[in-house]
């Protein structure tokens, strides 16, 4: 089901050892450029899709194809971004990868089940949560992350706070301080979902 890997973006790889490095060094994940960017560039790509459907210049059919095309694409991204890059991705990580991305295509088919249905109008609503589905790779990246973190020895995280509109649930998760690395729960787990712009640190 996996996209051709050929259409991912290259430009915003390093190397994890680096990467593992300066998280040692600054104690503070963190969130990669080149995961905004390519995120936000996905996003893009799933709203312009996204309009052509609501003017009516494509099919419920072949936007649901593509769009599960994008979010395949956007979790292997983010799992490749998060492990040091494309050259890095270990089978498991493919696994990690795909799984992720299932769990999103099936909310994503339900989705246009509802809109086939009239249930779901395609206004500024609809726009609003196809670009959830652009962000999500966010919380795939930080799991990694937490994956790569605790393989490389480190035993603790913390949720940070960055400047944005903050849920009750993020602020509730920073305050908890440091826990046992993986117990947190995962960016986009919480009520803003996958608008969530909180990192992690670890030590």
């Amino acid at each position: 089901m996996f996209p051709n890997l050929q259409q991912a973006p290259t430009d915003y790889t390093w190397n994890g050892a680096a990467f593992v490095r300066r998280q040692r060094e600054q104690n503070r994940s963190e969130t990669a450029d080149g995961l905004g960017v390519v995120l936000g560039a996905y996003t893009d790509d799933m709203s312009d899709l996204s309009e052509q459907l609501q003017n009516g210049t494509i099919s419920l059919e072949d936007w649901e194809a593509e769009m599960i095309a994008l979010v395949m694409l956007i979790h292997l991204t983010s799992t490749a971004l998060a492990v040091g890059g494309w050259e890095q991705m270990t089978s498991a990580d493919m696994l990690a990868a795909q799984e992720a991305g299932q769990s999103q295509v099936e909310y994503l088919i339900l989705f246009a089940i509802a809109i086939a249905a009239g249930t779901v109008v395609l206004d500024g609503r609809f726009m609003a949560r196809v670009r959830l589905y652009g962000q999500a790779g966010r919380g795939t990246y930080w799991s990694t992350v937490g994956r790569v973190m605790g393989a490389s020895g480190y035993t603790q995280e913390q949720r940070v706070l960055h400047p944005a509109d903050h849920c009750r649930d993020c602020v509730e998760y920073a305050d908890r301080g440091w826990q046992a690395i993986g117990t947190l729960p995962t960016i986009g787990d919480s009520q803003c979902k996958s608008n969530c712009r909180c990192s992690f640190e670890y030590r």
